[in-house]
């Protein structure tokens, strides 16, 4: 993510929550320009609230419910910054996030609809009910009362509950910004299309490539959201699609070929320094009986979950392959 907004956008400072010592160590001794470093330690000490959730939460919860704290932490630490925009780590910039700022005039609060390329899961459960309607992965807050008020809410419903399971109006830090549009003044819904866009609505659109730019149907894709996305192993990809959607070919040679160089040229990176950092990208999931691992990789296979590269080239595999769970750093960006 890091190297794609740079690209496109040199004078970015992302600030980052470094949720181990690993990553803190790793992008450290990286000292890469433009980036802030957020030690968990300063993080916690800043918050001791937040921080007391951490025994009553599991790994991944506690990552959710430091996201408004997050914000909120720079926008003290970086007085100067009249906007700040939550990213999370696993978006990719196919062009510069600036292009939004002309719709956010005059706005304080932008977010993004999910736009679900079929909104009933196969059991009938409405995907905007359970999971929100807008995706928590790219918020731009303005430097406000309206904003900072908005986020001490949020800080605070996350404190009281924030767990990695469907509620009646509540999941996760998400479900939550389903009442921003009511009860802030100034929230906008950000229109274009290739924003946050991601595996659950991927389908929905055409996605070509003209003159070396990726578009959904007639608009370009501004960022995409890799969620699902993980190396399983050097040359085999599991894209996290196939819960969502089919894999076209003109998907993955589009978006997910490019972001997979990327995601590799990263872990050379952080390995380099620091020889530990590929294998600990790898985490494997808990055992799992043998009929549901063939049901998944029967359900992956069809939906052309995997992708392999081969000589440069990469290509959608219809082989079962078992597959692993890595996580994230949360990142926030200016």
């Amino acid at each position: 993510m890091f190297s794609s907004l740079r690209r496109y956008e040199p004078d970015a400072e992302l600030w980052v929550l470094c949720l181990s010592h690993d990553c803190l160590q790793a992008l450290s001794t990286m000292s890469l320009p433009g980036m802030r470093l957020i030690s968990l330690g300063d993080f916690e000490a800043w918050d001791p609230a937040l921080a007391s959730t951490k025994q009553s939460r599991s790994l991944v919860e506690y990552y959710f419910t430091c996201t408004p704290a997050l914000v909120l932490y720079v926008m003290e630490h970086c007085v100067d910054a009249a906007i700040v925009t939550y990213i999370d780590a696993d978006l990719f910039f196919f062009e510069a996030p600036s292009c939004l700022l002309e719709s956010f005039v005059g706005s304080s609060i932008a977010i993004t609809l999910h736009r679900f390329e079929t909104e009933l899961t196969p059991e009938g459960i409405s995907r905007s009910e359970a999971y929100g309607k807008f995706n928590v992965g790219f918020l731009m807050f303005r430097r406000d009362d309206n904003a900072l008020a908005c986020l001490r809410w949020w800080r605070e419903r996350c404190l009281d509950w924030c767990y990695d399971r469907i509620e009646p109006g509540r999941y996760a830090d998400q479900a939550y910004l389903d009442y921003w549009p009511e009860g802030f003044n100034g929230v906008l819904s950000l229109p274009q299309k290739g924003i946050n866009a991601g595996p659950w609505n991927i389908g929905r659109y055409s996605v070509t490539i003209r003159e070396g730019r990726v578009y959904l149907d007639d608009e370009l894709l501004i960022a995409y959201h890799f969620s699902g996305f993980i190396k399983l192993r050097s040359r085999v990809f599991g894209l996290g699609l196939a819960r969502w959607t089919v894999c076209r070919s003109s998907i993955r040679q589009a978006i997910y070929k490019r972001y997979a160089s990327a995601y590799c040229r990263a872990g050379d990176a952080a390995a380099a320094v620091m020889p530990d950092a590929k294998a600990n990208l790898l985490r494997g999931r808990p055992p799992i009986g043998r009929l549901a691992r063939t049901a998944r990789i029967v359900r992956n296979a069809v939906n052309k979950e995997y992708m392999v590269r081969f000589r440069g080239r990469y290509f959608g595999l219809i082989v079962g392959i078992s597959s692993f769970f890595g996580h994230a750093h949360i990142l926030s960006g200016l």
